[in-house]
């Protein structure tokens, strides 16, 4: 079996690569044919993703929050004239919460990554990486 970093072949019963002690059986990351937010996934499922898939769904999730947090700061401003259900205040806070706790989820792992979380995720910048890496679709 080779190593898919060094490029050393490996005897097929070696678990690490003799050379760089890589993991011979791990998935590098792919580029996946469509992404955006479908729910939220753990740690280990976007450790998976390639680089340029979490800047793409690091931009949705950042639009999600913003969503949620104009949701929450409309239903604090409508409780001052109007009775809002309570439910309904604890379902936007909710919301708000669980994306700002993926948002920085992603973010760390863009840190790991590349050594920084981007500021701003516009088409400049996704058009920069897909030209990096190759990519003729954006």
């Amino acid at each position: 079996m080779q190593c898919s970093y060094c490029k050393t072949e490996n005897k097929n019963s070696e678990i690490r690569c003799t050379f760089c002690e890589a993991e011979l059986t791990k998935q590098r990351p792919t580029l996946k044919p469509f992404i955006s937010f479908d729910g939220f996934k753990t740690y280990k499922e976007l450790n998976d993703f390639h680089t340029y898939d979490l800047l793409k769904l690091l931009k949705e999730v950042r639009k999600q929050r913003s969503d949620a947090f104009n949701s929450l700061r409309m239903a604090l401003k409508l409780s001052n004239n109007i009775e809002v259900p309570l439910d309904f205040k604890n379902l936007t806070e909710d919301d708000y919460k669980r994306f700002t706790a993926y948002m920085n989820l992603i973010e760390e792992i863009l840190i790991d990554r590349i050594g920084y979380k981007p500021k701003r995720i516009d088409d400049k910048l996704l058009i920069a990486w897909a030209t990096r890496i190759g990519l003729k679709e954006y």
